[in-house]
């Protein structure tokens, strides 16, 4: 009794590992460029089997010289709506420079400055789960010239609270 009580839990557990929503990065990230302001555009979806709860998401965007030295602060939520999230369905959140990018554009395309984008998504598990995914990507030199950006070293990881 006690070898099918072990086993009963160990599927239990398989099964919310398998079926739990994982809201992800899809990679797709984009930069729209209108002369004046930056605009970076990031694609999360649930890549899970069930569906996502409670979903906020919070992206920033800054312009900093290389090395990089800033703090990069947390999200805040105090005005996010939410939304269910479900299997397959993408969402997509932007951020806009809060200035004009004018004299720094030339100082990103040589590599001496670049475009960061943070931020982060936490939703709810089906199971109860609070759960969040960091993100922070990076644009400079031939990257920032076709809008394109790159996954940082560090500042994405998934947590589970």
């Amino acid at each position: 009794a006690l070898d099918s009580a072990e086993a009963a839990l160990q599927q239990t557990a398989h099964l919310k590992q398998s079926t739990r929503a994982y809201v992800l990065s899809t990679h797709e990230f984009r930069m729209e460029n209108d002369g004046q302001k930056l605009r970076a555009i990031v694609k999360f979806s649930n890549c899970g089997g069930t569906p996502a709860l409670n979903v906020k998401g919070c992206i920033y965007i800054n312009v900093v010289t290389l090395p990089i030295s800033m703090v990069f602060h947390e999200a805040d939520y105090e005005n996010a709506s939410s939304a269910p999230l479900a299997p397959g369905v993408p969402v997509i959140f932007s951020a806009t420079t809060k200035n004009e990018v004018t004299w720094e554009r030339e100082q990103i395309g040589l590599g001496k400055a670049c475009v960061i984008v943070w931020g982060d998504v936490t939703y709810q598990d089906i199971f109860g789960k609070n759960r969040t995914t960091k993100l922070r990507i990076i644009s400079t030199g031939e990257e920032f010239k076709g809008g394109l950006f790159e996954i940082c070293e560090e500042g994405n990881e998934i947590i589970d609270h």
